[in-house]
């Protein structure tokens, strides 16, 4: 699995920008600093191999306002957090590795 990790942030290292760019969801979120942003995200994975074979890496971005990721998600390290909170501090954003492929899609 560390393998697939490593590929999938391979991958978005190159194409963040791009979908930032493409999707207003993203955008929105994100302003316009793309690059400076993807590294300041602190991160979550889950690998699995959809119904047609393909080997995925869900990835999911987050932080909290201040640098206080253990107090805006206590959890983090051992349960994928919820990104549905009114808290503005708190952002996740998600992603669909398809290594397969070397696609990536936001869901």
């Amino acid at each position: 699995m560390v393998q697939e990790i490593q590929s999938a942030e391979g991958l978005m290292a190159k194409e963040y920008e791009g979908l930032l760019k493409s999707d207003g969801r993203l955008k929105s979120l994100i302003g316009t600093k793309y690059k400076e942003h993807y590294y300041k995200y602190y991160r979550q994975y889950i690998g699995f191999i959809n119904k047609s074979g393909e080997r995925i890496v869900f990835i999911q971005l987050f932080r909290c306002c201040k640098g206080r990721v253990n107090k805006c998600f206590p959890d983090w390290r051992k349960k994928i957090v919820s990104p549905l909170s009114e808290d503005p501090c708190r952002i996740t954003i998600r992603f669909l590795v398809n290594l397969s492929q070397r696609k990536i899609s936001v869901p």
